[in-house]
């Protein structure tokens, strides 16, 4: 059957021509080479539309229809790092940030502890390391997505964070992204590449935030390795501007004994998507996965994961939140499959939705494809209004309407929080929740 293409691929084929011409002297020869052909796979396998059954809850017309130019990241240009963002700083952590995908040295401050973790710009890893040459070039035709490779098509470098086999550190690596929309509406294309040797830790915090009130389509990757009896604690907080298209996709390979905690955090963008896939190929892998969603306007938020039990005896858990107000609207899409040698499998799926306005709206849709024997597998979700006899409670006791109305939201919410292992880290995300409320209610 010939590949269905739809006219936006001829759009981003001609910028990707003259964007190449820009970026492609100051580049690393493999990422040069990546563009071509992620390129030609962009062409092949087309752009989807809501009449696609992944894409259907997904508004991808403000995509098309903006003439979005790639962002040509200018590496000397002055930059105030975003209040949100700067609540993420803390000052005894690894930073390192990137602004439209190209690292800044001068704002960095990269791990010299000698605890074996390694973090820098993906360009200088491709000379020292052969596994991130093959993480960046690894495609599985069986899940090709469109955007993941419109994101290697327009890629000029990235984060590259890489664990020694039994090291790690107990203190988070923060990468920082900063988008920029000077000049017009801006195409960027955060990528990040992660590689946890045997038996290592890792704690690891990915902020995406926007300089200033432009308009950014931003089309981020990350790709995360997980070796034998490895833990990874991860946390992806998005702080863009509501003129912001974000979509996102997280893939996490984990290996035997291996575990992964996975928390998803959404306080900003305006059309918002991310696609996070869990493969569990290794005996007794765990993972748990987390989000909080805190939508308001007009607003879209859409989180699809995926999470594929390949091997025997792994285990996940799942469980997603969202606060959806005025206009708002969030949907998840929650896939579980087990494959057939997967036999003893524990998987359980739990999401809430909490809705704030009359107009607000949420939507849940779990799927479970069961393809081996004696597994447990489980989901359930829930979409309701705050109680309206805890309301009556609190106001009975003095407090205002507004103000008992962000007291019950939080409590809603900071269960997700409470699921984090780092302190400061809890605090901050407390912080930009209540101050968010406050905004809303």
């Amino acid at each position: 059957m010939a590949p269905v293409t739809f006219e936006p691929v001829d759009a981003f084929t001609a910028r990707h021509r003259d964007f190449t011409r820009e970026v492609d002297g100051a580049t690393h020869p493999v990422i040069q080479a990546l563009r071509e052909s992620a390129i030609a796979r962009v062409s092949s396998i087309g752009f989807p539309t809501r009449k696609h059954e992944e894409w259907r809850t997904t508004d991808l017309t403000p995509v098309y229809a903006t003439p979005f130019s790639p962002a040509i990241p200018d590496p000397g240009s002055a930059v105030e790092i975003p209040l949100p963002a700067k609540l993420f700083l803390e000052a005894s952590s690894p930073l390192a940030v990137f602004v439209d995908g190209i690292f800044v040295t001068r704002l960095s401050r990269t791990p010299t502890d000698g605890h074996g973790v390694t973090v820098s710009a993906l360009s200088r890893m491709l000379d020292e390391s052969g596994d991130f040459r093959a993480l960046l070039e690894s495609y599985d035709e069986s899940r090709a997505d469109v955007f993941a490779e419109l994101n290697s098509a327009f890629l000029v470098d990235g984060a590259a964070v890489q664990v020694e086999d039994g090291k790690g550190s107990d203190r988070p690596v923060v990468l920082l992204h900063l988008s920029t929309a000077a000049g017009g509406p801006r195409h960027v294309s955060p990528r990040t590449a992660v590689i946890a040797g045997r038996g290592s830790r890792l704690r690891l915090v990915e902020i995406h935030a926007s300089l200033g009130d432009g308009r950014t389509f931003t089309n981020a990757r990350t790709d995360i390795s997980l070796h034998a009896e490895s833990t990874m604690e991860y946390v992806r907080v998005l702080v863009e501007n509501e003129g912001t298209i974000h979509i996102d996709r997280t893939s996490v390979l984990q290996e035997t004994e291996s575990t992964a905690a996975t928390h998803s955090f959404v306080f900003g963008g305006g059309t918002v998507r991310h696609n996070l896939v869990h493969t569990l190929d290794g005996e007794g892998a765990e993972a748990r996965l987390f989000g909080l969603v805190l939508a308001d306007g007009r607003r879209r938020v859409d989180n699809v994961t995926r999470i594929e039990h390949a091997r025997p005896s792994t285990r996940s858990f799942e469980r997603y939140k969202g606060i959806v107000a005025g206009e708002a609207r969030h949907s998840f899409t929650g896939r579980i499959v087990v494959r057939p040698d997967a036999a003893k499998t524990d998987a359980r799926q739990t999401i809430a939705n909490l809705l704030l306005g009359a107009r607000a709206s949420a939507e849940v849709k779990p799927q479970l494809e069961i393809l081996s024997d004696d597994v447990r597998c489980t989901h359930g979700a829930t979409v309701g209004r705050l109680d309206p006899d805890a309301l009556f409670y609190l106001r009975s006791r003095g407090i205002d309407a507004d103000e008992a109305q962000r007291i019950l939201t939080r409590a809603f919410a900071v269960e997700m929080l409470d699921e984090i292992g780092e302190e400061w880290m809890r605090r901050s995300l407390d912080t930009l929740l209540q101050d968010r409320l406050r905004r809303i209610l």
